[in-house]
């Protein structure tokens, strides 16, 4: 019968004699007394190895408030900044609408900002507030943080003004020295089952008249974890480069619904997103107008519709 887990303890502190070390012998044992009878030199006892020294912890760069989160990832890029972090939750705190309960720094650049309430969801603007920011906004001055209380505070034309506001402030920020050094982008377009840079060079002489240069990569292998979500594709607008979901290249997946989503994906290169009334928009009229333009792109999304939870499955 096993035990109840709630007395192992009792029964480990009851049998003290079992957790006894042995006691070490002064005398020799038989194989070193045969050693020493034949001839053989002793053997030497290893010195101890020198205790290896601390690295000092990143976390010691600088100071974070409490209510202040910084990933370990974020601290060294931050610290050759040296951000007054105290400074920069105080600010928010001043004009937020609501009480700040944490702000969380982040390295997403096409979500910069985002707000929730903080536990469960009362309304917005009773429950104190969780953000998230991109590490930028901790080097902005106060007239920018104020956009980001405006923004999350008013309606119509006020937030669409605070909106341009931090989309201007964002796209003239400049990240610290070394940051824009990133590892070089291998890229990867033939895959098992579908050649992305066929696909690509076909749509281009025949959509794009052959003259857009764009490199094609699929994306990192995800094994066969369930996914909540899924971007079937994507395209980076820092590196100028497509990258398609894993989930594609199966050979279940024809071959018109891969180049439906790339061709979806060159339009973005083609096509850069514009800022219309402090919104930015990805995917305007004409931009739609063109989606459909691709042969049979209805019978490609409806494939996707009906094959959703599969891609998700994995």
């Amino acid at each position: 019968m096993p035990r109840d887990p709630r007395q192992l303890r009792l029964f480990e502190d009851d049998e003290p004699s079992r957790a006894r070390p042995k006691r070490r012998s002064n005398s020799a044992s038989p194989r070193q007394n045969a050693r020493k009878n034949a001839g053989f030199p002793a053997r030497r006892s290893r010195p101890a190895a020198a205790p290896r020294a601390k690295k000092p912890a990143a976390s010691a760069a600088f100071a974070a408030p409490s209510r202040c989160q910084v990933p370990a990832g974020l601290v060294l890029r931050l610290a050759s900044r040296r951000p007054d972090l105290k400074r920069f939750v105080a600010a928010l705190e001043r004009h937020l609408p609501a009480r700040l309960d944490q702000v969380t720094l982040t390295d997403n650049r096409s979500r910069f900002l985002s707000a929730r309430p903080a536990g469960r969801k009362p309304p917005l603007g009773r429950a104190p507030l969780a953000l998230r920011l991109h590490w930028g906004f901790a080097l902005a001055p106060e007239k920018v943080l104020a956009e980001v209380g405006a923004f999350l505070g008013q309606r119509g034309d006020r937030q669409r003004n605070a909106l341009a506001a931090l989309r201007s402030y964002f796209d003239r920020f400049q990240p610290p020295a070394g940051r824009g050094r990133r590892r070089g982008l291998v890229l990867q377009p033939r895959g098992e089952h579908h050649d992305l840079a066929a696909l690509r060079d076909e749509i281009n002489r025949r959509y794009f008249g052959g003259r857009l240069e764009v490199p094609i990569t699929w994306g990192r292998e995800l094994g066969r974890r369930r996914l909540s979500s899924i971007h079937l594709g994507t395209y980076d607008f820092e590196r100028k480069v497509i990258r398609i979901h894993r989930r594609l290249d199966h050979p279940r997946v024809p071959r018109l619904v891969v180049a439906s989503v790339v061709h979806h994906e060159m339009l973005h290169a083609a096509m850069p997103a514009t800022t219309v009334g402090g919104r930015r928009r990805l995917h305007p009229p004409e931009f739609r107008r063109r989606e459909q333009a691709f042969s049979r792109h209805r019978e490609a999304q409806a494939w996707i519709h009906s094959h959703l939870r599969w891609l998700l499955r994995g």
